[in-house]
């Protein structure tokens, strides 16, 4: 039923040719080429090249606004635009080579999957919220993280709780031992909840925005009607008005010609 809700293929800008929806369990790959991560559920797939993507990370909008970054957009790149094919991400320190965001004026580059983590979560290793923050409040520039025995940061992205001086590793705050908590979203930058992956994330808000839209044309229905019977009920106010008006015309006609006849009798 899921291949249902989708197009049989799209065009992306990421490929120059077609990209056609397929199953995970028969196509040869080892992972999605935007988000490097291994293939499951329906993707969409070329069959000239060995070219596949998630159907949420084509979904992904070509331009953002981040909170890390928020003195300039961030463009979607498909590819790194630099001599060695890869670039350093600003957000964790690591090596790319899939979809990031990018900033060409300021050479700011995030893995596209960096640009969506929940900008708070929860972690069983502490009792308050951890807050992503985009460099470690220290003057040494590193931190060391409080959930992987203590190994120490880099001067990159990292969940904190400031209350407590609680700093953890963005991989080490997410993984799989978390728990749910009420999660700061921006809203431009689609960050994820932190206990579901990317693509079911943005699934289920295709799901709710549907709904939503149902919603709001079945709330609109009874107000049309009631519009609508309210404006019947003016017209015929207006035309029982207009007949009420027309023998009160006649009487005034007919008291101005006896008006009339008086003043000949002087």
């Amino acid at each position: 039923m899921e291949r249902l809700d989708h197009v049989p293929y799209v065009n992306h800008f990421s490929h120059p040719h077609p990209l056609y929806l397929s199953n995970a369990e028969s196509l040869q790959m080892t992972s999605c080429y935007a988000c490097k991560l291994q293939p499951h559920g329906w993707m969409y797939s070329c069959k000239t090249c060995s070219f596949t993507l998630h159907i949420s990370c084509t979904q992904m909008p070509n331009l953002i606004t981040h909170p890390s970054h928020l003195i300039h957009p961030l463009t979607l790149f498909a590819a790194p635009p630099y001599p060695g094919g890869s670039f350093k991400c600003d957000g964790c320190g690591l090596q790319g080579t899939g979809f990031s965001y990018r900033c060409t004026t300021c050479d700011f580059d995030v893995h596209m999957i960096c640009a969506t983590n929940p900008m708070s979560l929860a972690h069983q290793s502490h009792p308050h919220q951890l807050n992503l923050v985009f460099y470690p409040p220290y003057q040494t520039k590193g931190f060391s993280c409080h959930i992987c025995d203590h190994k120490i940061g880099s001067n990159h992205w990292l969940y904190r709780c400031g209350s407590c001086e609680f700093d953890a590793h963005m991989e080490c705050a997410k993984s799989a031992n978390n728990r749910p908590s009420p999660h700061l979203q921006h809203s431009n930058s689609s960050p994820a909840p932190n206990n579901v992956n990317l693509h079911q994330y943005l699934q289920q808000q295709k799901k709710q925005r549907r709904q939503q839209q149902k919603g709001a044309e079945e709330a609109a229905a009874p107000a049309a009607g009631g519009a609508a019977a309210a404006a019947e009920g003016a017209a015929a106010a207006a035309a029982a008005a207009a007949e009420g008006a027309a023998p009160a015309a006649e009487g005034a006609a007919t008291a101005a010609e006896a008006a009339e006849g008086a003043a000949a009798a002087k």
